[in-house]
């Protein structure tokens, strides 16, 4: 497996699935592990580097959302905290058909029975935190890719982990709603603006450690959506999706996600329905 970024208490892994993140952050008193994932071969990978590491630390397992590919290594760490936020669990049905269907299709045969992740701490409130001696993990609602996503603030290392959100790969993915999806990029931006950012890790794609990537990558989001909202001309409308292809590399196998997002936000956006 791709160990895309490491330092001396955090590792960021990519999947060849997707180019999925799964980050490890880790000291003497936590391991806090973020979305381990995909094929059993890359999560028997991480297990290794937990294995590796851990001493007597308390294992902490985050899901940034439901999200079928953020979930498949749920039943391979023993953690001693579980954390999603208070609609993930609303999406059970939906992902663990999703994860049977795209197992099947790729003939991935998993050494455990995959059942859906049990929350021992639900996030109900907008920056409801989780202090250690080291640590504040502070938690923020990030809905508009899906309903039930989570933001994660790692204090005082300054580390930010958006979940689906910043991708370099992937124009914005719309689940939910645009109009949350705008609120969640200006809610990224206010934290960008405010703390001392060091680490930024995406869901899919590549990590970023300028502020000035960070605020690029939100504008990018912000311009993908707009354009869709905006133009009228059917003509210029019918390039928007060759631009993109150039920008995206993954377009074409993607592309129908983008017809769902035109029909979303053209609905949703001028009619102002959140």
């Amino acid at each position: 497996m791709k160990i895309q970024f490491e330092n001396k208490n955090l590792i960021v892994f990519e999947s060849a699935i997707f180019r999925t993140s799964s980050i490890l952050f880790h000291n003497e008193e936590i391991i806090f592990l973020v979305d381990p994932n995909y094929l059993p071969i890359e999560i028997a990978f991480i297990q290794k580097k937990v294995e590796s590491i851990r001493k007597n630390q308390a294992v902490y397992l985050l899901y940034t959302h439901s999200d079928y590919d953020h979930i498949v290594g749920s039943e391979c760490f023993d953690a001693d905290k579980t954390i999603a936020s208070q609609l993930f669990s609303t999406f059970k049905d939906k992902q663990m058909k999703a994860v049977s269907d795209f197992d099947i299709s790729l003939y991935v045969k998993r050494p455990k029975r995959l059942n859906f992740p049990t929350i021992s701490n639900v996030i109900s409130e907008e920056g409801q935190s989780i202090k250690t001696n080291s640590n504040t993990f502070t938690f923020y609602f990030a809905p508009g890719h899906t309903a039930d996503g989570l933001i994660t603030l790692v204090e005082p290392e300054n580390y930010l982990f958006v979940g689906d959100y910043l991708s370099n790969i992937e124009f914005p993915f719309i689940e939910d709603c645009p109009i949350k999806y705008l609120a969640t990029l200006d809610k990224i931006e206010k934290i960008v603006n405010t703390n001392d950012i060091q680490l930024l890790v995406v869901g899919h794609g590549d990590h970023i450690h300028t502020k000035e990537e960070m605020l690029q990558r939100i504008a990018n989001s912000r311009e993908y959506i707009n354009l869709i909202a905006n133009i009228t001309n059917d003509e210029l409308f019918s390039h928007f999706p060759r631009g993109l292809s150039k920008k995206y590399p993954f377009f074409e196998s993607v592309k129908e996600h983008h017809h769902k997002n035109v029909k979303l936000i053209r609905e949703k956006i001028t009619n102002k329905q959140v």
